[in-house]
């Protein structure tokens, strides 16, 4: 019993200096939140059914990115999400979140990602303090703590099997790839780029050069399948925004591949190919 005793007392201070990681919002100062662009974090912490902070489960992770540009991102534990920030002098405004719709089938996942996504749109103040990272709202209640995530290089675009998540549909939007579809790519240093579009293969020859990326002609085989419902018009959407592509970026083992105004066009991780 005393051992018992022992581990949930090391589990409670555990959990305390977690969520401890910052006390109140402060103004942005040297080391302080001035470098958000270009950094990664993972949740550690965020409120609980009684509203205190409780420590964020390890697995499935739940991130986030600052890029350069004002732009942001990162995965809810389940979907994957992108939006838009801008801060001042220690406040932090982010907006336009959007995310894929994939249904999460693991216990407890998708209601913590809803409560992930909605404290993200309320958060009004941030703070540094080494390697954590902590939001607050406009009453500069602390709602979310972050820890900075260890650096990942940049996969290669080519030799790389790449596993599309997510797609873009219509303006702003962006859906996931159906269930059981596997849709794929791999670039050969060869200059050609194949692979599954869910039901068909297609093929393409390209160039790059930087983060500039072209394709040729994008051809496919003509296989009809009937299921699962709308294979056949995401393959569709695939293709014609593959055919599109004019620029790709790679933040650690994802890629995205972009329009030459550098809208994302498709979202892709590394997988273990078709």
């Amino acid at each position: 019993m005393s051992n018992v005793k022992g581990s949930l007392a090391g589990l409670a201070v555990l959990a305390g200096l977690l969520v401890a990681a910052c006390v109140t919002p402060g103004p942005v100062g040297p080391g302080n939140g001035g470098d958000l662009p270009g950094t990664s974090w993972v949740l550690s912490s965020m409120p609980g059914a009684n509203g205190a902070m409780m420590p964020v489960p390890s697995r499935p992770q739940v991130t986030l990115q600052f890029r350069d540009g004002g732009s942001l991102g990162g995965s809810g534990g389940c979907n994957l999400f992108g939006g838009s920030y801008r801060t001042d002098a220690g406040r932090i405004n982010i907006s336009q979140l959007f995310s894929t719709l994939r249904y999460c089938e693991e216990a407890g996942v998708s209601d913590r990602e809803s409560t992930y996504f909605r404290l993200l749109g309320e958060v009004r103040m941030y703070r540094t303090e080494g390697n954590s990272l902590c939001f607050f709202d406009v009453a500069g209640t602390e709602v979310l703590i972050f820890t900075r995530a260890p650096p990942v290089s940049p996969l290669p675009l080519v030799g790389t099997p790449w596993v599309l998540n997510s797609l873009a549909s219509g303006k702003d939007t962006v859906v996931s790839v159906i269930a059981g579809t596997g849709i794929d790519a791999l670039f050969t240093e060869n200059g050609s780029v194949s692979g599954s579009c869910g039901c068909n293969r297609y093929f393409a020859s390209y160039t790059s050069a930087g983060s500039s990326l072209a394709l040729g002609p994008v051809g496919s085989t003509k296989k009809f399948c009937g299921e699962p419902a709308g294979i056949m018009v995401q393959e569709q959407s695939f293709l014609a925004l593959l055919s599109r592509a004019g620029g790709y970026k790679i933040e650690g083992d994802q890629l995205v591949l972009m329009d030459t105004e550098g809208n994302g066009l498709l979202w892709f991780g590394a997988g273990t190919g078709s």
